[in-house]
């Protein structure tokens, strides 16, 4: 069983200027003294602390890594040039992240469940918000010269074979995945070409290879969108009733109550 059963934070606020209502404050001290909290629990040296402290171990680790790629890198230092900030102070920035995402894991959103018929009943009730978008699998290519586009378009027209050598492959996409440029492309029929289309970035060709149609997605194919959706909604709930909780909770102190 978890030691984080419950989490009611006793937080005091001093505000200088005793008509402010509560209101009005920065959330962000709850959850300065949630997680204040929540790293004092981890610090006890019992099994679950340990299991967490593995979890964050991982978690820092991961994320250390993910930034590091962000920067074409193997580690932080570049990260640190570029921000002009310490290694040290992105270290921080990361485990205090890490330990927030488990502080809502492991206590706010531990007991989130989503039944099938929750799911059946989002899935008839908003069917509209799942249909699959037109798609396309489309081969671009692009030229700073509007000319050179315009001979591979003739030449492969007039040998009435399509050399694909060096194109581009977008493999099934929708209009909403690509620069509005792309747009022209929608409206080819299979096996055709596009008219060479003029951008900010130079001159491209579309050739279509096939689409599909839009359509409704079945129940299977939309129940991980449709779980992911039920699970944000509940836990912003959650979240909610838990702020609530705590603003409530919160002794707020002004110079009338002090003096």
């Amino acid at each position: 069983m978890s030691i984080f059963i419950s989490l009611t934070i006793f937080c005091v606020v001093f505000i200088s200027n005793p008509n402010i209502s509560y209101s009005e404050l920065d959330d962000e001290i709850i959850y300065q003294n949630a997680l204040i909290y929540f790293n004092n629990q981890i610090e006890k040296n019992d099994e679950n602390s340990k299991k967490i402290k593995i979890r964050m171990f991982d978690k820092i680790n991961t994320k250390k890594y993910q930034l590091s790629q962000n920067y074409l890198s193997d580690n932080l230092h570049k990260a640190s040039i570029i921000n002009k900030i310490p290694i040290s102070e992105i270290e921080k920035i990361i485990k205090k992240s890490v330990l927030k995402e488990i502080f809502f894991e492991d206590t706010i959103f531990k007991n989130v469940e989503i039944s099938d018929e929750e799911i059946i009943k989002e899935y008839q009730r908003n069917f509209l918000n799942y249909f699959q978008e037109e798609k396309i699998f489309l081969y671009h290519l692009f030229s700073k010269s509007e000319q050179f586009l315009k001979m591979v378009k003739k030449e492969s027209e007039e040998k009435g074979v399509v050399d694909l050598n060096g194109w581009e492959t977008l493999d099934w996409v929708s209009k909403n995945d690509l620069p509005i440029f792309f747009t022209p492309a929608f409206k080819l029929k299979d096996g055709t070409f596009s008219d060479v289309i003029s951008s900010e970035y130079g001159y491209h060709l579309f050739w279509m290879d096939k689409k599909k149609g839009a359509s409704l997605k079945s129940i299977d194919n939309a129940k991980k969108e449709i779980y992911l959706k039920l699970v944000q909604e509940k836990q912003q709930e959650i979240f909610d009733k838990w702020l609530e909780k705590q603003r409530k909770e919160c002794k707020i102190i002004t110079p009338k109550t002090i003096f």
